[in-house]
């Protein structure tokens, strides 16, 4: 039996039940808010793209190159997760399609 003086390092099994089952609880509700992030995050990514392609649609909008860079890394991010999570892209690749030849035509005229 442990002295009083050691009584901090040893825990009684009814201690370790209820941490054990702290624990369960704890990670339950990390998975919970990793699939919430995840979600959100595609959500995030199909929501940019889809809102830039109907802005490039409009030739007399006002784009910067970097407005298209930026979204074409918001792509590359969003496909990235979609393989690391075994996920087919289906949501948004005719909307990228609009993107990408928005931007080859605004390279050609130089418009941006």
């Amino acid at each position: 039996m442990p002295s009083e003086r050691d009584r901090g390092v040893f825990l009684t099994k009814e201690e370790l039940i209820e941490l054990k089952q702290s624990l369960v609880s704890l990670a339950a509700a990390l998975d919970a808010n990793t699939r919430t992030t995840n979600k959100l995050f595609k959500e995030s990514c199909r929501e940019s793209i889809i809102t830039f392609s109907h802005r490039v649609m409009n030739p007399l909008a006002l784009i910067s190159e970097e407005e298209f860079r930026r979204v074409f890394n918001v792509y590359a991010e969003y496909e990235e997760f979609l393989a690391e999570h075994g996920e087919p892209n289906g949501q948004v690749e005719q909307c990228y399609a609009i993107i990408q030849d928005a931007y080859r035509e605004r390279l050609r005229t130089n418009n941006f």
